[in-house]
């Protein structure tokens, strides 16, 4: 089964702590404008809404808006120009304080590179008879991530403090 990078990332924000607040900006077009700042900074699962004549209208990112992501800006494009004097934008998303998804989704390459390099990833499986068919070495992302960073494996008061070994692999 493939791991996405997203599902990866959202693991580590909470093993962080950094599961981002939620903000909500609110612009008024004045007809000239097409670059606004946003309240907040790291932002991601943004969203952008433009009031137009009262009727909402969801804007595409990367077609009709651009976000500098660590800045917290947005920039309208082309396709959608300056806002109309009364109309509204609305920008919604998360933001956090310690990292970027771009930061975030470089550590966990990086954590990935360092912990296999010149290694065998090899899956591993059960047959129908609950036995184990192929043995290896499988490389969790997040136990990778939660090592570089010196994060506790587990909250667990019994937990096994042997459980991840030097090598940042995961041995079951």
């Amino acid at each position: 089964m493939a791991v996405l990078m997203a599902d990866v990332i959202k693991r580590v924000r909470v093993e962080l702590g950094d599961t981002g607040a939620p903000f909500l900006d609110s612009f008024l077009g004045t007809g000239t404008l097409t670059m606004y700042d946003l309240t907040e900074f790291n932002i991601w699962d943004v969203s952008a809404t433009w009031i137009k004549d009262q009727i909402p209208v969801t804007l595409v990112a990367d077609t009709d808006y651009s976000l500098n992501t660590q800045e917290g800006r947005v920039y309208l494009l082309p396709a959608v120009g300056a806002l109309p004097q009364g109309d509204k934008l609305l920008v919604s998303g998360k933001s956090g304080g310690l990292f970027s998804d771009d930061e975030l989704e470089m550590f966990v390459n990086d954590s990935v590179l360092q912990h296999t390099k010149g290694r065998e990833t090899v899956e591993r499986y059960r047959d129908t008879n609950g036995r184990q068919v192929m043995a290896g070495h499988t490389v969790h992302r997040g136990d990778l991530v939660r090592y570089s960073l010196d994060v506790p494996l587990s909250r667990e008061i019994n937990a096994q403090a042997n459980a991840i070994g030097k090598s940042g692999l995961h041995d079951d």
